[in-house]
């Protein structure tokens, strides 16, 4: 489910919460600036697509063919909810997305290798 860029749940919380990665990261300066994100996240997804057990999770998993609008906004609130959202939303998100995995034609054993690999 993709959330809306003001949601106070996932943006909101505890006053001081940093989130899972905080705001004085690389991460927060490159997802803040809309030109970076639009200029480089097309790059980012053709390199994470270049694994074969990558494209066999997004052919198992993803809705892409019947509506890649919708895999293209579920991929950008992924990314803003890990960079910008509370601890909790974040944590919970990840995790979720760490039991999709093992459930595709990728094979489990390496399941750890491909989330390092598409999260880097």
């Amino acid at each position: 489910m993709v959330q809306r860029h003001d949601d106070p749940a996932t943006y909101g919380g505890t006053p001081g919460d940093p989130g899972l990665i905080g705001p004085n990261s690389v991460s927060w300066e490159i997802n803040a600036d809309p030109a970076a994100v639009s200029q480089a996240g097309l790059p980012a997804i053709v390199l994470d697509i270049l694994h074969p057990s990558v494209v066999a999770g997004v052919q198992d998993l993803s809705n892409y063919r019947q509506d890649p609008f919708a895999r293209a906004r579920a991929t950008l609130g992924y990314v803003l909810t890990t960079t910008f959202g509370n601890t909790e939303v974040a944590t919970r998100l990840t995790n979720t997305s760490r039991t999709c995995i093992p459930t595709s034609r990728a094979r489990a054993p390496t399941a750890s290798h491909i989330a390092r690999w598409t999260r880097s």
